[in-house]
């Protein structure tokens, strides 16, 4: 604990930032930062956040602000975060050298190149459902806001935490989305599914495993699926409208329920 509770024991009670921070939000809104993405605040917060504040002005020998980083996903995508905080950072940069990001530190904070993601989908079979797979109609579109896949069917899945493995998510995913509980987990296929006009590029590995009998999902997500049902993978009333991952693994000719059984019988 610093001397006196006080962040710094020769430093004055209160610090301000140097920056024009009114004037800064003003040029941010002008190169199209979108209302509300931003606030002022006059309280860094309590703890360590105003502790580093406080102690970047009194040591630092230029202009400071403090920004939250909210978590990803909360309410804002990875990307879009990216974006935010370059035009918040050039509109800074402008208002306190009077001009736009300097080269040397341009790289640092240029606009964010488009890459695909990592997806990951698990086809589930049943002992009491023969030749079915699970699948569930999308309501929701795409975590980052992109509306390709809703209304679609999909087997169940999502994004891979970090460092977590394939069958570690395939596991994961399927108990939070269906209540199931899966076992014999392992690699299906992979698809590379694109639409170049809605700029999706998703790479979605596909899983197989098998689940107990009963095999009875609930739909723990209603917010995200209408429900799930078991399809029939060669039936001609399998459902058309796909996911596109899914009608990527489709078009090149995979079958999860051969695939199931050479390894069955292996």
């Amino acid at each position: 604990m610093p001397p006196n509770n006080a962040c710094c024991a020769d430093g004055p009670e209160c610090y301000s930032t140097q920056v024009d921070v009114e004037r800064a939000m003003g040029v941010y809104h002008a190169c199209g930062g979108s209302e509300g993405s931003l606030t002022i605040s006059t309280d860094a917060g309590h703890y360590l956040c105003e502790f580093s504040f406080y102690q970047s002005m009194h040591c630092g020998r230029g202009p400071v602000v403090f920004v939250h980083v909210p978590p990803v996903n909360q309410p804002f995508p990875f990307e879009q975060l990216q974006e935010l905080y370059h035009k918040l950072i050039s509109a800074i940069v402008e208002v306190t050298l009077g001009s736009s990001i300097p080269a040397a530190i341009a790289p640092a904070v240029a606009a964010p190149v488009a890459r695909p993601k990592v997806g990951l989908a698990v086809f589930i079979r049943c002992p009491s459902r023969p030749g079915c797979i699970l699948l569930g109609k999308r309501i929701s579109a795409h975590s980052d806001g992109n509306v390709n896949g809703k209304d679609t069917y999909a087997p169940p899945g999502g994004h891979l935490e970090m460092h977590e493995s394939f069958e570690e998510c395939a596991a994961r995913e399927v108990l939070e989305e269906t209540g199931l509980t899966i076992h014999n987990i392992r690699y299906g296929t992979v698809a590379n599914a694109t639409v170049r006009e809605l700029q999706y590029h998703y790479v979605t590995v596909f899983m197989v495993a098998d689940s107990e009998s009963g095999c009875e999902a609930v739909n723990a997500e209603p917010h995200k699926c209408e429900g799930w049902g078991w399809y029939e993978w060669a039936s001609p009333d399998f459902p058309t409208r796909l996911f596109t991952a899914l009608e990527v693994v489709r078009s090149q000719g995979f079958d999860p329920i051969a695939f199931w059984c050479v390894k069955l019988c292996l």
